[in-house]
């Protein structure tokens, strides 16, 4: 996660990459279904 990928007027973090391992190797890849999506924060963040 990039500190872009956090929004806090918003209160919701971008998710737009995830870790994906290939052989022995991680590697930045699209989320599942090549799909972004936006997830709320829950209350307790700081």
């Amino acid at each position: 996660m990039a500190e872009e990928d956090v929004d806090f007027e918003e209160v919701v973090i971008r998710v737009r990459r995830q870790v994906k391992k290939l052989g022995r190797e991680f590697v930045f890849a699209l989320p599942k279904n090549d799909t972004e999506r936006t997830v709320p924060m829950s209350e307790g963040w700081p």
